[in-house]
């Protein structure tokens, strides 16, 4: 089992770089002497974000993940990362799956600290 720190930072950096969809906003900029409003994109920071982590227990090796794998039971540290209403679920720092993090379902798991492996992610829809 990877350490907690290794696990969350790994998460985080993949939400902040690659997972999270990207922010679109609005801005001023001049040209030629004009102001004009222009549409932009960026990353969400670290700082925007919230994030819960906990360990989870899986009944084999694959971690949520499903395929072939061990038949043991196995502790892998589960993150979650949150920005607005978007959510980003990894299993030992490897992403899993992303989802609306406005869910009963969803927020009900996270509290009980019992995310759904990924081909159980689609009823958090």
């Amino acid at each position: 089992m990877k350490s907690p720190i290794e696990a969350m930072a790994e998460s985080i950096y993949s939400a902040i770089i690659r997972d999270m969809p990207a922010i679109t906003y609005e801005h001023y900029q001049y040209q030629d002497g004009m102001r004009n409003l222009v549409e932009g994109t960026r990353r969400p920071g670290d700082q925007e974000v919230t994030t819960y982590q906990f360990p989870q227990q899986w009944s084999n090796t694959a971690i949520g993940f499903g395929g072939i794998a061990g038949h043991a039971f196995t502790m892998a540290y589960t993150t979650v990362v949150i920005y607005k209403d978007v959510a980003c679920v990894y299993f030992g720092g490897r992403f899993a799956y992303r989802v609306n993090a406005e869910g009963e379902l969803f927020n009900k798991h996270l509290a009980l600290h019992r995310m759904n492996q990924v081909s159980d992610s689609i009823e958090y829809a």
